[in-house]
């Protein structure tokens, strides 16, 4: 691998993991800058000493050491601290991220240097004291060029790579609709469960221990922070609205059944969505 010095943005769990991740596989051989809006916080983690230096976003300009910068901020936080560091990078220095989306932030980008990624990890807890290098063992990172030179293409898969992932190359606008219909509408349903749930005599507590496994399974994914959440619905919005209309077509089909007792249409519709659901193991 050619990079020597690599900056993370964004000291989340996914940044965190990643610098970890680096360090077991690159040891030494690379030197992890980390910025953060708070990194005297940080620094009081154990997991902090994996960073060479640890810095605030007042001190960007340490970027310019940086062959490669990974911004790990929420999704609309991107092209804001691509902004802020893009006069200190050095002009053989490479730019990727993790967002969720693709095509909003690099449209808004607008630059050769960024290269898209994202790497499909994470989980239901938050911050850098959750930091889990083996959640990007082997999992799908996306990767994704638009107007970007084969080489810095290569080089960023090539990183991916090396931390277990096994990578594939999307535009950003196939890559934003799959999403949507495979995990970011998936998402919206499962916050509506959870938030309906909350609206009905059943919300109270003495009521949990009687809650079915398949409630928890289903909305398991509904603790996910709302923030992060808020961020990806607004930079795929049109494609996610699609995926529910989709969805929508389908629920109603299933409550018009019920409602003139087409019970066998309804178990066809059971067997058709179990047939799928076993073939993703």
């Amino acid at each position: 691998m050619s990079f020597k010095n690599i900056g993370i943005a964004g000291i989340g769990l996914l940044g965190g993991s990643i610098a970890i991740r680096s360090k077991q596989v690159f040891g030494n051989s690379v030197k992890i800058i980390g910025f953060s809006r708070s990194p005297d916080k940080l620094k009081t983690l154990p997991q902090s000493v994996v960073f060479d230096d640890l810095l605030s976003y007042q001190e960007i300009s340490s970027v310019s050491q940086c062959d490669l910068v990974i911004i790990c901020t929420p999704v609309l936080s991107i092209p804001k601290i691509f902004k802020l560091m893009n006069p200190f990078l050095n002009k053989n220095a490479i730019v990727t991220d993790t967002g969720s989306t693709k095509y909003e932030i690099i449209k808004e980008i607008s630059n050769p240097m960024f290269v898209g990624s994202h790497p499909m990890a994470g989980g239901e807890k938050v911050g850098f004291e959750n930091s889990d290098p083996s959640i990007l063992i082997g999992v799908t990172c996306a990767v994704t060029p638009y107007n970007n030179a084969d080489e810095q293409v290569n080089e960023v898969s090539e990183f991916w790579g090396n931390l277990g992932m096994n990578v594939i190359k999307l535009s950003p606008e196939i890559h934003d609709e799959i999403s949507a219909k495979t995990s970011h509408s998936i998402h919206v349903i499962s916050f509506l469960i959870s938030f309906t749930l909350s609206k009905t005599k059943f919300s109270e507590e003495k009521f949990f221990n009687i809650y079915g496994k398949g409630l928890l399974d289903t909305t398991r994914i509904s603790k996910s922070d709302p923030k992060m959440w808020y961020d990806i619905i607004a930079t795929n919005r049109e494609n996610i609205k699609n995926s529910l209309k989709e969805f929508k077509k389908y629920f109603e089909y299933f409550e018009n059944a019920l409602d003139e007792n087409k019970l066998e249409e309804l178990e066809s519709i059971m067997i058709e969505a179990k047939n799928f659901r076993e073939k993703l193991g």
